[in-house]
């Protein structure tokens, strides 16, 4: 529960001297977030002087000001926070006679999103300090029936290190969804996954007053296809044990292939493609131009008109000069380009399935038509 401590100074004389915040010398303390609905005003000076509250804006600006109200040296007084645009308080003194010096404590409730582990974090004290992940460590994290294909996920963790200092330092990251571990870093995804399990294992907060709010329980989203199968409940110290621990080394290997399957099959119609097929077809294109392409893997060129001038070069087929240009570009600019020397020309630079658009620039009486290969499905 926040607590503040204000103190008041009246000069000689009859005075109502203003209170300023003892942590930053302000007359208005100002909540930190969300503004609470009461504050309990104490008096740490005796007697039963009178005193006010009045309310305050961002700015510290006075928004409302409360009745006088007497306050004994024992119990708090209560006062109701007005709405919006109250975020603060301050405090004033009536008729004091001095010189004399008054002291104030004002308590309000949590304000703004309960922070978990407040006093910090730290190993249980049943923790080692250090241990080496495997199926059985791993599988202990996740409840019957999916630790089986959970653990399956987790089998490029088996025989890693995890020391208890560096696991409990902080609050665990949030579980993540697995079902998109396929795509971009999936051992950063994963190690996240794991820590934001095995933390409630082996860590805690920090014990303190009031009692700390513990970090939220991990979630489990699991990709979509992931082996799920029943394992039979027996001790890993026999056979059954034994077998347990066999079959989900067998699932890891079913997920790892299953991935390797999955890049293999991009990179073989991407990549390396095998086999392509016609995609859309620019036909009558003279001059210079560009247009729109996406995810290609090559340009088929046939040229429908040229000029009878053009000199030949033995070659099968015959290489003609002085065509034109082909050209493939990005966002960034140009990244490739191929000269014209053929009557029909396919070309299929590694660089196009990149290629944001394709350029032409032909010589006068040459015309093409451009037809978009694809990879197969």
């Amino acid at each position: 529960m926040p607590t503040v401590f204000l103190t008041a100074t009246a000069p000689a004389g009859v005075t109502s001297p203003v209170f300023f915040n003892d942590a930053d010398g302000l007359e208005c303390v100002v909540f930190t977030g969300i503004a609470p609905t009461t504050i309990t005003v104490f008096n740490l000076t005796g007697g039963f002087p009178n005193w006010s509250t009045n309310w305050r804006n961002l700015a510290c600006g006075v928004t409302q000001t409360d009745g006088q109200f007497t306050i004994g040296p024992t119990d708090g007084v209560v006062r109701a926070v007005p709405g919006p645009p109250t975020v603060g308080f301050g405090l004033v003194a009536h008729n004091i006679s001095g010189p004399a010096t008054l002291r104030a404590r004002v308590e309000y409730g949590q304000v703004g999103p309960v922070v978990p582990c407040g006093f910090g974090t730290r190993p249980k004290p049943s923790t080692p300090p250090s241990w080496v992940w495997d199926a059985a460590r791993i599988g202990a994290l996740f409840p019957f029936p999916i630790d089986a294909g959970v653990v399956a996920l987790m089998a490029g963790f088996f025989g890693t290190a995890e020391f208890a200092n560096l696991l409990c330092a902080s609050l665990p990251p949030q579980s993540p969804d697995l079902s998109q571990v396929a795509y971009g870093r999936p051992e950063e995804t994963l190690r996240a996954f794991l820590v934001a399990h095995a933390w409630p294992v082996f860590c805690e907060c920090v014990p303190g007053t009031p009692a700390p709010t513990p970090p939220d329980p991990p979630t489990t989203l699991l990709p979509p296809n992931l082996p799920v199968r029943d394992l039979p409940s027996c001790s890993q110290t026999d056979l059954c044990g034994a077998i347990i621990a066999l079959l989900k080394e067998v699932h890891a290997l079913e997920t790892t292939v299953g991935y390797m399957q999955a890049y293999l099959t991009t990179l073989q119609r991407h990549g390396v493609p095998f086999a392509s097929v016609r995609g859309p077809v620019h036909t009558g294109l003279t001059g210079s131009g560009s247009l729109g392409v996406e995810r290609i893997i090559g340009l088929q060129a046939a040229v429908t008109a040229k000029p009878s001038n053009l000199q030949e070069f033995l070659g099968a087929p015959a290489y003609i000069s002085d065509l034109g240009w082909l050209s493939a570009l990005t966002g960034d600019g140009l990244v490739d380009e191929i000269r014209l020397t053929r009557d029909i020309q396919a070309w299929a630079s590694k660089i196009l399935p990149y290629a944001s658009s394709v350029g032409w620039a032909l010589r006068p009486g040459v015309e093409i038509t451009l037809t978009e290969l694809l990879a197969e499905p």
